[in-house]
């Protein structure tokens, strides 16, 4: 009898657990269908399809015409920078070669300027001997010597 009774309790447990299986497939299914797309719309056709394709290949081919493009232009870019690049250099070279021509012409002012006066305080000691035009063109040369170290002042903070 217990196995009668354990038997027919299997069944029903069975029977009970196979129509809950139902229950939950059934809603799981109208759960699915709700959130399905809906099917009134009919599927692009192949048409539609073929021409989307083609506009998006000439779209690709348009952007790898640009892409070309743009590394063609940096290319141009990086050759005009490496040229100026270069330019620059030489022109720093050649400032460094003129500011030391200049140094050496500044040095060759100052001395000829040492140079002239001396030349101009000599004659001014021995007056005797100078005429009347030296005496005026002394003058003259002092202010020159007078009007040309300015000029030597304003190089120096270089």
């Amino acid at each position: 009898m217990k196995n009668l009774l354990a038997r027919r309790s299997l069944v029903v447990l069975t029977t009970v657990a196979a129509l809950a299986g139902g229950v939950f497939v059934v809603n799981a299914a109208a759960g699915w269908v709700a959130t399905a797309p809906d099917l009134g719309q009919p599927p692009p056709n192949a048409a539609e399809l073929m021409s989307d394709l083609e506009q998006e290949r000439a779209y690709a081919a348009t952007l790898g015409d640009q892409l070309r493009e743009v590394a063609s232009r940096a290319t141009e870019l990086e050759t005009a920078l490496a040229a100026a690049q270069d330019k620059a250099e030489t022109d720093a070279a050649a400032a460094a070669q003129m500011a030391s021509k200049l140094a050496a012409a500044q040095a060759q002012l100052a001395a000829l300027q040492a140079q002239m006066g001396a030349a101009a305080a000599q004659p001014a000691g021995s007056a005797s001997s100078g005429g009347t035009g030296g005496g005026s063109s002394d003058g003259g040369e002092e202010e020159e010597h007078h009007a040309t170290p300015e000029p030597t002042a304003t190089p120096e903070p270089h």
